[in-house]
């Protein structure tokens, strides 16, 4: 009986201890200047985009920077990885530093894949030679990726 009390215990403790420990990429304040723009539908959206995946790799680096945005409904999430300058954020602080690299962005669904690379590198100050997998879905659903390998 005590064994199966000691296992049951382990089993609910367990996730729970896990869940505690992961970082919250869940936006509670956006920035001031989205504050217009949060009645949380797609339309609505604070960008053009309501989700932006970008992984690039340099410098020998897997993962040099990531940065991930989502906007649906009633959920902003967001989280901000740059190796090259000890940068490790999520949430709201995270979404603070996207934020002043996405107002620049004014690429859409129509803009030329080279294109949409080069404001990324500018807009993120990648290296020119380094590899990128982006992906971005549109505020009218249309997904694109763009990819510099």
């Amino acid at each position: 009986m005590l064994r199966i009390f000691s296992l049951l215990s382990f089993i609910i403790i367990m996730p729970l201890l896990f869940s505690a420990c992961a970082e919250n990429d869940a936006v509670e304040n956006p920035p001031e200047n989205n504050a217009d723009h949060m009645s949380h539908t797609a339309t609505d959206a604070p960008y053009s985009f309501v989700h932006f995946n970008l992984d690039a790799d340099f410098d020998g680096i897997d993962n040099t920077v990531e940065a991930e945005y989502k906007f649906e409904d009633e959920d902003i999430r967001a989280s901000y990885k740059d190796k090259s300058q000890n940068i490790d954020v999520y949430g709201d602080e995270a979404l603070q530093h996207l934020d002043r690299m996405f107002s620049t962005l004014t690429f859409d669904k129509h803009t030329e894949e080279d294109e949409v690379l080069d404001t990324v590198i500018d807009t993120f100050n990648l290296p020119n030679d380094a590899k990128i997998v982006l992906d971005v879905i549109f505020e009218d659903g249309t997904e694109r990726e763009y990819i510099q390998m």
